[in-house]
């Protein structure tokens, strides 16, 4: 790593770069190589989850979870394997989120979010649903966006069931989950039969042309989530997709009016910093009521690198606290 990006690492964050070093490593994702990754980043998710039950994790005494099935988006569309949450103290009709975990839409399984999308539940206090979304490149666009989306029709059609107010209805998502999380607004809105409350759009993966100069910027394969990783994730989502519509890219959108209340967040030395902001601006032309943060001297997923850290504290703050506000107060 060019010692100038290192030196830009938030003081902090350089002591735990530790937890970071798996990633840091050329070819880290491939083609090739996608099959093994994804198997290792599944296993230690469950690894993390049992080991949570073990140490006894307050959250599962404080948030229930079910695994359910719930039918595709469209007819030959598998079912979508989904992870519903519930703060156990909760009482009367609750908001509801679809919560979308990132892995650059090719390596993550829905669990590697759980505990954090437990914990949006309890402080949150709202019903969550989370997808175990199909993965590129074996299900490239828009296999894992049809979830997402399957995810939130179901949510809004079982409303009365969990128990959630149809009024108060969000998405959020980091990476990965962010460029879902914008999409499905997209498509809500141009659907026009669900209205979104809310949106987090955490580190969003938005223009599928990785070209901006903070892609440049950050162009070594040895730095956590990078410009070379960012173009391979997008490679395998798209897999040839030409033209690439809005939906697949949110970037492409030529109009964002219309969309929820978003809070929207990136990071200094993240590659993904210029799309993020770009979008926050072009959603404030829109007359989107937008809360935009970038947060200095952090890299993509410093949220996870350095979870115990006092910046990342400022960034849960801004999700739990955020978020609460919007869905329960219906202002930022």
């Amino acid at each position: 790593m060019r010692k100038e990006l290192y030196d830009r690492i938030h003081p902090e964050l350089r002591a735990e770069m530790a937890n970071a070093a798996w990633i840091m490593t050329e070819g880290f994702i491939t083609r090739a190589n996608i099959a093994e990754r994804q198997a290792a980043v599944k296993q230690h998710a469950l690894q993390e989850i049992a080991e949570a039950k073990k140490n006894g994790n307050p959250l599962f005494d404080e948030v229930s979870v079910e695994e359910k099935y719930i039918p595709g988006l469209n007819p030959g569309d598998p079912e979508v394997r989904i992870l519903l949450m519930r703060p156990k103290a909760a009482e009367g009709i609750l908001p509801g989120c679809v919560a979308i975990h990132g892995g650059g839409t090719i390596l993550c399984p829905c669990e590697s979010e759980q505990l954090n999308f437990m914990k949006f539940a309890k402080l949150v206090n709202c019903v969550v649903v989370t997808p175990d979304y199909r993965l590129a490149p074996q299900n490239p666009y828009p296999a894992g966006f049809n979830d997402c989306c399957a995810t939130l029709e179901w949510l809004y059609s079982n409303a009365d069931e969990l128990g959630v107010d149809r009024s108060r209805l969000a998405v959020e998502g980091t990476s990965a989950g962010g460029l879902m999380s914008a999409a499905v607004c997209l498509k809500a809105r141009d659907e026009g039969k669900i209205k979104l409350a809310a949106a987090f759009i955490g580190s969003p993966m938005l223009d599928y042309r990785s070209n901006s100069p903070s892609v440049v910027e950050m162009d070594e394969e040895t730095f956590p989530w990078n410009g070379p990783q960012n173009t391979y994730a997008w490679e395998m989502y798209l897999n040839g997709l030409d033209p690439v519509p809005p939906y697949a890219s949110p970037a492409m959108a030529e109009d964002l009016s219309g969309l929820p209340p978003t809070i929207i967040y990136s990071n200094e030395l993240d590659p993904l910093r210029d799309e993020t902001i770009e979008y926050a601006q072009r959603l404030y032309w829109a007359k989107v009521p937008t809360d935009l943060h970038v947060f200095p001297g952090c890299f993509h997923g410093a949220d996870i690198v350095g979870a115990n850290l006092d910046i990342t504290q400022r960034l849960n703050d801004l999700l739990y606290k955020g978020m609460y506000n919007l869905l329960h107060k219906g202002y930022f």
